[in-house]
């Protein structure tokens, strides 16, 4: 296995563990509770 596509292995291997983190933390709230966060860390 060459160096290069090792290491896209890796990254596609840390964007699937992102989307699971962020599946198991939105599934705990509501699209509302999850829209007011956003808007809250967005104020300056």
């Amino acid at each position: 296995m060459s160096k290069a596509f090792r290491d896209v292995e890796l990254f596609i291997n840390d964007i699937l563990e992102a989307i699971e983190k962020i599946e198991m933390y939105t599934s705990v709230i509501s699209y509302e509770e999850f829209m007011e966060m956003c808007k809250q860390r967005m104020r300056f």
